[in-house]
């Protein structure tokens, strides 16, 4: 079975204030016939995504000042 996520990010971060927007787009694509939901797994994988892109934010926010 072949299947993909695509997830899309747009950042717009704020420095001074230190206010980050994130607005993202995220798709399944499946080839065959799985078992399952697979929005279980799609929203499992945008909540590690989110998770790794708030600390990356944090970081980045933090090296600034």
């Amino acid at each position: 079975m072949s299947s993909y996520i695509l997830m899309l990010c747009e950042i717009k971060l704020n420095l001074n204030s230190k206010i980050a927007k994130i607005n993202m787009k995220i798709g399944y694509e499946t080839h065959e016939t799985i078992h399952g939901d697979p929005t279980m797994n799609l929203s499992k994988y945008s909540e590690y995504f989110s998770q790794y892109l708030t600390r990356c934010i944090k970081v980045l926010i933090n090296s600034v000042n």
